[in-house]
């Protein structure tokens, strides 16, 4: 008996050599079946790399508690002790610990209130934008601020936090989530990117990154030390607007001291700190902590009515400043992945 099942007894036949090795055979397969597992079983109880995709199956629930993720970047506590915050929410004392003063949204129901601008709306808020700066030669970034506000064009709701794996009902509805791969006219990124890295167009309902809200122009801070992939503008209304990629090599620990490199987009940006030509660009140095960009609006953030930004880890290099911010069902999956719970790096925010 082995740790409480049952190994057959086999009596070593001495007659025959062919006879002993078939029998020793028969031996050493008994004990791979019955000792092995039960030495595995007794192990030190960590958790299992869930890296293989085997592992990851379509019955993880969407939003999933923190640490129920593949985590393929094996980050760790440790890790997070030496990350800056993308965004330096307000925080509150609770039960003696400080945490975020923050909402967490639910977008598994369609709100009340647009979350899309029109184009019109775009169009218009740029008007109003260049309007006041002929009007006033130096207003300073608050300028951005009175205009928007006062035109309507800004939903701002304090500091919140989009979730990670949500299935946004009703959310994603300009042609960039609706069209096929096929539509030739289009000049968006997206038709283009999507089919290279192997991902569906339509149905692109499940949200890949974390949302960061708050008041425009919030500062957005590189969460560790990294250089610039890539940084641009994505025109098409619903998607990124101002962007920025950057290439984290992440710093070595005591579970693992191989180098291990993640790709961080932050989008939905201003204009005015995100300009190529201005500030990043690719192999530029960052700094942990440096500002990345701040929270733009719609004449600037792709169309989004609430500032915010978009926060997602990829585990490839990106074929440029894109990378799908919401997926297929069908997609899922292997997207959960490819793209990490950015919770391993921010914490468990929720």
């Amino acid at each position: 008996m082995v740790d409480g099942k049952v190994v057959p007894s086999i009596r070593l036949a001495s007659d025959s050599p062919f006879q002993r090795n078939h029998t020793l055979l028969i031996v050493c397969l008994l004990l791979v079946v019955n000792v092995l597992p039960a030495l595995s079983d007794a192990d030190t109880g960590e958790c299992v790399s869930t890296t293989d995709a085997s592992l990851l199956s379509t019955e993880l629930p969407l939003l999933s508690p923190f640490g129920s993720y593949p985590n393929p970047l094996r980050l760790t506590d440790q890790d997070r002790q030496l990350f800056h915050p993308v965004v330096e929410f307000p925080t509150i004392q609770q039960d003696e610990v400080q945490i975020p003063n923050v909402r967490i949204l639910d977008f598994t129901k369609p709100w009340e209130q647009a979350q899309l601008a029109t184009e019109d709306d775009r169009i218009k808020c740029r008007q109003l934008l260049e309007q006041r700066q002929r009007k006033q030669e130096e207003e300073g970034d608050s300028y951005y601020r009175d205009c928007l506000s006062a035109s309507s064009f800004v939903q701002e709701r304090g500091f919140g936090i989009g979730r990670y794996d949500e299935d946004r009902v009703g959310m994603y509805t300009s042609d960039m989530y609706t069209q096929s791969n096929n539509k030739e006219d289009t000049p968006s990124l997206k038709y283009s990117m999507l089919p290279q890295i192997g991902y569906h167009s339509l149905g692109r309902t499940i949200h890949v990154g974390i949302d960061l809200d708050g008041p425009l122009h919030t500062p957005v801070h590189a969460f560790w030390h990294g250089t610039i992939h890539s940084a641009g503008y994505n025109a098409d209304l619903g998607d990124y607007g101002n962007v920025v990629v950057v290439r984290h090599v992440l710093p070595k620990n005591m579970d693992n001291d191989e180098e291990r490199v993640v790709y961080a987009l932050y989008g939905h940006l201003d204009q005015v700190t995100v300009a190529v030509e201005q500030q990043w660009k690719p192999g530029e140095a960052v700094a942990r902590g440096d500002v990345i960009g701040r929270m733009g609006g719609i004449h600037e953030n792709g169309g989004w009515m609430i500032p915010h930004v978009h926060f997602q880890l990829c585990i490839f290099p990106p074929i440029t400043h894109d990378l799908p911010g919401a997926v297929s069902l069908k997609d899922r999956p292997r997207a959960m992945q490819e793209f990490p719970d950015p919770r391993y790096v921010l914490g468990p925010l929720y």
